[in-house]
């Protein structure tokens, strides 16, 4: 229900980056094992390793979301503005009109390749001063939200009795 709200409902454009979009461009672990030795505690490896056990290469759907956000347009396909429908299983439905409020990234091979190196030159680049960095190790705080601790990992929300019952992927 609330997908269906945002994207019926919402009063400005949106950008979509798929699960498509993520899945193509998976961040490498030979990175995250190797390129972060700068740092004593950095979020994104520790991150990693809570959530699953390393070394595994990552969909990078968040991290794609971000480099559109920040860095605009240029690495992605851009659909034209259209509608999008959430169907009762969750799926998405896009429709092309003139005044929809949606656009989906995509991705050719090419563009995959070319983000994909393009999160390999600043996702494990050493900010420019690193005095005023302070890092905590995330697993000394609480998890909140979680319905139950049977889950399959400190961050995970579903609980694990439930896997052999949903569909995957949740």
């Amino acid at each position: 229900p609330s997908a269906k709200a945002i994207f019926g409902q919402w009063p400005s454009p949106i950008v979509v980056s798929p699960f498509d979009v993520g899945i193509s461009i998976c961040y490498p672990a030979s990175s995250i094992e190797n390129d972060f030795d700068w740092a004593e505690l950095h979020p994104m490896v520790e991150g990693y390793k809570a959530w699953g056990k390393m070394p595994y290469d990552r969909p990078t759907w968040d991290l794609t979301s971000v480099l559109y956000a920040v860095e605009g347009d240029s690495w992605f396909t851009v659909s034209p503005y259209g509608r999008v429908s959430v169907e009762d299983d969750g799926r998405t439905l896009f429709e092309p009109c003139a005044d929809g409020n949606c656009r989906f990234l995509s991705v050719t091979q090419a563009q995959a390749d070319s983000i994909l190196a393009r999160f390999l030159e600043i996702v494990p680049s050493v900010p420019r001063s690193r005095a005023a960095i302070v890092w905590h190790n995330a697993s000394e705080f609480p998890v909140y939200g979680k319905i139950c601790e049977d889950t399959e990992g400190r961050y995970g929300r579903l609980p694990a009795s439930f896997r052999t019952v949903c569909r995957e992927p949740v």
